[in-house]
Protein backbone atom coordinates (compact mmCIF):
# COMPACT_ATOMS: atom_id res chain seq x y z
CA UNK A 1 0.00 0.00 0.00
CA UNK A 2 2.82 2.41 0.81
CA UNK A 3 4.40 1.79 -2.57
CA UNK A 4 1.08 2.52 -4.34
CA UNK A 5 0.60 5.75 -2.39
CA UNK A 6 4.10 6.90 -3.29
CA UNK A 7 3.48 6.32 -6.99
CA UNK A 8 0.17 8.17 -6.83
CA UNK A 9 1.79 11.22 -5.26
CA UNK A 10 4.58 11.15 -7.84
CA UNK A 11 2.07 11.00 -10.71
CA UNK A 12 0.05 13.90 -9.26
CA UNK A 13 3.16 16.04 -8.91
CA UNK A 14 4.07 15.30 -12.55
CA UNK A 15 0.65 16.34 -13.81
CA UNK A 16 0.85 19.58 -11.87
CA UNK A 17 4.28 20.27 -13.36
CA UNK A 18 2.96 19.72 -16.91
CA UNK A 19 -0.04 21.94 -16.24
CA UNK A 20 2.30 24.64 -15.00
CA UNK A 21 4.39 24.38 -18.18
CA UNK A 22 1.27 24.56 -20.34
CA UNK A 23 0.15 27.71 -18.60
CA UNK A 24 3.52 29.27 -19.33
CA UNK A 25 3.12 28.59 -23.06
CA UNK A 26 -0.22 30.44 -23.08
CA UNK A 27 1.43 33.46 -21.53
CA UNK A 28 4.04 33.51 -24.30
CA UNK A 29 1.33 33.73 -27.03
CA UNK A 30 -0.25 36.90 -25.67
CA UNK A 31 -1.05 39.31 -28.54
CA UNK A 32 1.50 42.08 -28.92
CA UNK A 33 0.22 45.65 -28.84
CA UNK A 34 -0.24 47.41 -32.18
CA UNK A 35 0.40 51.07 -32.95
CA UNK A 36 -2.44 53.57 -33.38
CA UNK A 37 -3.06 55.32 -36.70
CA UNK A 38 -5.80 57.61 -38.07
CA UNK A 39 -6.28 59.75 -41.16
CA UNK A 40 -6.36 63.46 -40.47
CA UNK A 41 -9.73 65.10 -41.02
CA UNK A 42 -11.05 68.59 -41.62
CA UNK A 43 -9.82 71.34 -43.90
CA UNK A 44 -8.60 70.08 -47.25
CA UNK A 45 -7.75 66.61 -45.95
CA UNK A 46 -9.28 63.53 -47.56
CA UNK A 47 -9.99 60.99 -44.82
CA UNK A 48 -12.59 58.65 -46.35
CA UNK A 49 -13.87 57.35 -49.71
CA UNK A 50 -14.54 60.16 -52.18
CA UNK A 51 -15.09 61.04 -55.83
CA UNK A 52 -12.41 63.23 -57.41
CA UNK A 53 -12.34 64.68 -60.93
CA UNK A 54 -9.65 63.26 -63.22
CA UNK A 55 -6.39 65.20 -63.07
CA UNK A 56 -7.14 66.78 -59.70
CA UNK A 57 -5.09 66.38 -56.53
CA UNK A 58 -5.86 65.49 -52.91
CA UNK A 59 -4.28 66.21 -49.53
CA UNK A 60 -4.09 63.60 -46.80
CA UNK A 61 -2.15 62.98 -43.63
CA UNK A 62 -1.86 60.65 -40.63
CA UNK A 63 -1.62 60.89 -36.88
CA UNK A 64 0.02 57.80 -35.38
CA UNK A 65 1.42 56.78 -32.00
CA UNK A 66 3.37 53.81 -30.69
CA UNK A 67 1.87 51.67 -27.95
CA UNK A 68 5.28 50.11 -27.31
CA UNK A 69 8.56 52.02 -27.72
CA UNK A 70 8.57 53.89 -31.05
CA UNK A 71 7.17 54.06 -34.58
CA UNK A 72 9.99 52.80 -36.81
CA UNK A 73 8.46 52.86 -40.30
CA UNK A 74 5.76 54.75 -42.23
CA UNK A 75 4.73 53.48 -45.65
CA UNK A 76 2.08 54.76 -48.09
CA UNK A 77 0.99 52.75 -51.14
CA UNK A 78 -1.33 53.44 -54.07
CA UNK A 79 -3.29 50.70 -55.86
CA UNK A 80 -5.17 51.54 -59.08
CA UNK A 81 -7.97 49.15 -60.05
CA UNK A 82 -6.42 46.32 -58.06
CA UNK A 83 -3.37 46.18 -60.31
CA UNK A 84 -0.87 46.01 -57.43
CA UNK A 85 0.41 48.44 -54.85
CA UNK A 86 2.89 51.15 -55.85
CA UNK A 87 4.95 52.80 -53.12
CA UNK A 88 4.17 56.49 -52.76
CA UNK A 89 6.26 57.02 -49.63
CA UNK A 90 8.43 54.80 -47.41
CA UNK A 91 10.29 56.25 -44.40
CA UNK A 92 12.26 54.87 -41.46
CA UNK A 93 12.25 56.80 -38.22
CA UNK A 94 12.27 56.49 -34.45
CA UNK A 95 9.41 58.51 -32.98
CA UNK A 96 6.81 57.91 -30.31
CA UNK A 97 4.26 60.06 -32.16
CA UNK A 98 4.06 60.70 -35.89
CA UNK A 99 2.30 63.53 -37.74
CA UNK A 100 2.89 63.45 -41.52
CA UNK A 101 1.14 65.09 -44.49
CA UNK A 102 1.10 64.27 -48.20
CA UNK A 103 -0.12 67.30 -50.10
CA UNK A 104 -1.07 67.73 -53.75
CA UNK A 105 -1.16 64.03 -54.63
CA UNK A 106 -2.59 63.70 -58.17
CA UNK A 107 -5.30 61.03 -58.52
CA UNK A 108 -4.53 60.40 -62.21
CA UNK A 109 -6.48 60.90 -65.41
CA UNK A 110 -8.27 57.56 -65.83
CA UNK A 111 -12.03 58.16 -65.47
CA UNK A 112 -13.72 55.44 -63.47
CA UNK A 113 -10.51 54.25 -61.82
CA UNK A 114 -10.64 53.05 -58.21
CA UNK A 115 -7.51 54.33 -56.48
CA UNK A 116 -6.82 52.92 -53.01
CA UNK A 117 -4.45 54.83 -50.71
CA UNK A 118 -3.09 52.85 -47.73
CA UNK A 119 -0.89 54.14 -44.92
CA UNK A 120 0.88 51.62 -42.68
CA UNK A 121 2.90 52.30 -39.53
CA UNK A 122 5.18 49.76 -37.82
CA UNK A 123 6.51 50.03 -34.26
CA UNK A 124 9.54 48.61 -32.46
CA UNK A 125 7.92 45.26 -31.59
CA UNK A 126 7.31 44.57 -35.30
CA UNK A 127 3.54 45.08 -35.10
CA UNK A 128 1.80 47.21 -37.77
CA UNK A 129 -1.51 49.03 -38.25
CA UNK A 130 -3.03 50.39 -41.49
CA UNK A 131 -5.77 52.70 -42.72
CA UNK A 132 -7.13 53.05 -46.28
CA UNK A 133 -9.54 55.07 -48.37
CA UNK A 134 -10.66 54.75 -52.01
CA UNK A 135 -10.84 57.54 -54.55
CA UNK A 136 -13.16 57.07 -57.53
CA UNK A 137 -11.84 59.11 -60.44
CA UNK A 138 -14.71 60.85 -62.24
CA UNK A 139 -14.59 62.31 -65.77
CA UNK A 140 -13.63 65.94 -66.09
CA UNK A 141 -16.76 68.06 -66.52
CA UNK A 142 -17.69 69.11 -70.02
CA UNK A 143 -18.68 72.63 -70.96
CA UNK A 144 -21.59 73.53 -73.21
CA UNK A 145 -20.79 74.13 -76.84
CA UNK A 146 -23.26 75.51 -79.35
CA UNK A 147 -23.50 75.09 -83.07
CA UNK A 148 -26.10 77.08 -84.94
CA UNK A 149 -28.10 76.84 -88.16
CA UNK A 150 -27.64 73.21 -89.14
CA UNK A 151 -29.94 72.30 -92.03
CA UNK A 152 -31.14 68.86 -93.11
CA UNK A 153 -33.15 68.32 -96.25
CA UNK A 154 -36.26 66.24 -96.82
CA UNK A 155 -36.18 62.96 -98.69
CA UNK A 156 -36.50 64.54 -102.15
CA UNK A 157 -34.16 67.47 -101.51
CA UNK A 158 -31.28 66.95 -103.95
CA UNK A 159 -28.86 69.49 -102.49
CA UNK A 160 -29.17 69.14 -98.70
CA UNK A 161 -28.70 65.70 -97.18
CA UNK A 162 -31.20 63.96 -94.91
CA UNK A 163 -28.65 62.13 -92.75
CA UNK A 164 -26.72 63.48 -89.77
CA UNK A 165 -23.43 62.35 -88.25
CA UNK A 166 -23.30 63.86 -84.77
CA UNK A 167 -19.72 62.86 -83.99
CA UNK A 168 -18.40 65.00 -86.83
CA UNK A 169 -21.51 67.19 -86.99
CA UNK A 170 -21.93 66.81 -90.70
CA UNK A 171 -24.95 66.38 -92.93
CA UNK A 172 -24.67 63.51 -95.42
CA UNK A 173 -26.30 62.97 -98.79
CA UNK A 174 -27.82 59.58 -99.55
CA UNK A 175 -24.73 58.18 -101.30
CA UNK A 176 -22.47 59.17 -98.41
CA UNK A 177 -24.85 57.66 -95.87
CA UNK A 178 -25.07 54.39 -97.81
CA UNK A 179 -21.28 54.20 -97.87
CA UNK A 180 -20.92 54.64 -94.07
CA UNK A 181 -24.19 53.77 -92.27
CA UNK A 182 -22.31 53.39 -88.99
CA UNK A 183 -21.79 57.19 -89.02
CA UNK A 184 -25.48 58.07 -89.35
CA UNK A 185 -27.11 59.01 -86.04
CA UNK A 186 -30.44 60.36 -87.25
CA UNK A 187 -32.48 60.89 -90.37
CA UNK A 188 -34.89 63.65 -91.37
CA UNK A 189 -37.98 63.28 -93.53
CA UNK A 190 -41.35 64.87 -94.15
CA UNK A 191 -44.08 62.22 -93.92
CA UNK A 192 -47.73 62.24 -94.86
CA UNK A 193 -48.79 60.99 -91.42
CA UNK A 194 -45.77 61.71 -89.21
CA UNK A 195 -45.11 65.21 -90.49
CA UNK A 196 -41.63 66.62 -90.03
CA UNK A 197 -39.71 63.85 -88.32
CA UNK A 198 -36.27 63.05 -86.93
CA UNK A 199 -35.76 59.32 -86.61
CA UNK A 200 -33.12 56.75 -85.75
CA UNK A 201 -31.84 54.55 -88.59
CA UNK A 202 -33.41 51.54 -86.85
CA UNK A 203 -36.87 53.16 -86.75
CA UNK A 204 -39.39 51.06 -88.70
CA UNK A 205 -41.03 54.02 -90.49
CA UNK A 206 -37.72 55.19 -91.98
CA UNK A 207 -37.58 52.30 -94.44
CA UNK A 208 -40.89 53.43 -95.95
CA UNK A 209 -39.17 56.69 -96.90
CA UNK A 210 -35.63 55.42 -97.58
CA UNK A 211 -35.96 51.75 -98.57
CA UNK A 212 -32.18 51.26 -98.78
CA UNK A 213 -31.83 51.82 -95.01
CA UNK A 214 -33.33 48.35 -94.44
CA UNK A 215 -30.07 46.87 -95.73
CA UNK A 216 -27.77 49.00 -93.58
CA UNK A 217 -25.48 47.40 -91.04
CA UNK A 218 -25.51 48.73 -88.44
CA UNK A 219 -28.73 50.65 -88.14
CA UNK A 220 -27.99 52.88 -85.18
CA UNK A 221 -30.60 53.10 -82.42
CA UNK A 222 -30.50 56.78 -81.50
CA UNK A 223 -33.18 57.80 -78.97
CA UNK A 224 -35.23 61.01 -78.79
CA UNK A 225 -37.67 62.85 -76.58
CA UNK A 226 -39.09 66.35 -76.43
CA UNK A 227 -38.08 68.73 -73.66
CA UNK A 228 -38.22 72.45 -72.97
CA UNK A 229 -34.94 73.84 -71.70
CA UNK A 230 -32.50 75.14 -74.28
CA UNK A 231 -32.03 78.93 -74.36
CA UNK A 232 -31.15 79.15 -70.66
CA UNK A 233 -28.23 76.71 -71.07
CA UNK A 234 -25.38 79.11 -71.69
CA UNK A 235 -22.47 78.37 -73.97
CA UNK A 236 -19.23 77.69 -72.07
CA UNK A 237 -20.92 76.75 -68.79
CA UNK A 238 -20.74 73.25 -67.24
CA UNK A 239 -22.91 70.82 -69.21
CA UNK A 240 -24.68 69.49 -66.12
CA UNK A 241 -28.15 70.46 -67.38
CA UNK A 242 -27.59 68.62 -70.64
CA UNK A 243 -26.37 65.59 -68.65
CA UNK A 244 -29.56 65.73 -66.57
CA UNK A 245 -31.78 65.89 -69.67
CA UNK A 246 -30.09 62.80 -71.10
CA UNK A 247 -30.62 60.73 -67.96
CA UNK A 248 -34.33 61.30 -67.38
CA UNK A 249 -37.63 60.84 -69.17
CA UNK A 250 -38.96 58.33 -71.70
CA UNK A 251 -37.21 58.08 -75.06
CA UNK A 252 -38.35 56.69 -78.40
CA UNK A 253 -36.81 55.99 -81.79
CA UNK A 254 -38.24 59.14 -83.42
CA UNK A 255 -39.82 62.50 -82.73
CA UNK A 256 -42.69 63.50 -85.03
CA UNK A 257 -44.73 66.55 -86.02
CA UNK A 258 -41.83 68.90 -85.38
CA UNK A 259 -42.41 72.64 -85.51
CA UNK A 260 -40.44 75.80 -84.90
CA UNK A 261 -39.46 76.15 -81.24
CA UNK A 262 -39.49 72.44 -80.42
CA UNK A 263 -36.55 71.23 -78.31
CA UNK A 264 -35.38 67.63 -78.60
CA UNK A 265 -32.97 65.56 -76.48
CA UNK A 266 -31.11 62.87 -78.41
CA UNK A 267 -28.81 60.04 -77.30
CA UNK A 268 -26.76 58.21 -79.90
CA UNK A 269 -26.29 54.42 -80.07
CA UNK A 270 -24.86 52.89 -76.91
CA UNK A 271 -25.27 56.15 -75.01
CA UNK A 272 -21.98 57.34 -76.48
CA UNK A 273 -23.02 60.94 -77.15
CA UNK A 274 -25.97 63.16 -76.45
CA UNK A 275 -27.19 66.71 -76.80
CA UNK A 276 -30.09 69.06 -77.37
CA UNK A 277 -31.41 70.58 -80.56
CA UNK A 278 -33.92 73.38 -81.08
CA UNK A 279 -35.88 73.76 -84.31
CA UNK A 280 -35.25 77.25 -85.71
CA UNK A 281 -37.06 77.08 -89.05
CA UNK A 282 -38.82 74.61 -91.33
CA UNK A 283 -39.84 74.36 -94.93
CA UNK A 284 -42.47 71.64 -95.26
CA UNK A 285 -42.46 68.87 -97.87
CA UNK A 286 -39.97 66.30 -99.06
CA UNK A 287 -38.02 68.95 -100.97
CA UNK A 288 -38.00 71.24 -97.96
CA UNK A 289 -35.64 71.40 -94.98
CA UNK A 290 -35.40 71.73 -91.23
CA UNK A 291 -32.88 74.02 -89.53
CA UNK A 292 -31.86 73.66 -85.90
CA UNK A 293 -29.29 74.77 -83.33
CA UNK A 294 -27.29 72.25 -81.28
CA UNK A 295 -26.06 72.31 -77.69
CA UNK A 296 -23.83 69.58 -76.30
CA UNK A 297 -21.04 68.96 -73.80
CA UNK A 298 -17.45 68.88 -75.00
Amino acid sequence: MKKFAFLFVFALAGSLFLASCSGGDDDNTTTKPKPNINWKGGGTYTASNANVIAGNSIDFGINASATEDNITRVRVTVNVNGSGALILSDSTLKEKNVNIDWLGVNVGNLPGAKVVYTATVTQTNGESSSVSFTITVTPAPKNVQTRTSISMGGQTNSTIGSFFDFSLQRVLLLGEANADPKDVDFIYYSGANNGLTLAAPDNSDVTQIFSNVSGWSPRNNTKFRRTAEFDAIADGTPATKIDAEATSGAFGSDVKQLKVGDVVVFITAGGQEFGLLKVISVTAGGAGKITFDLKFGA
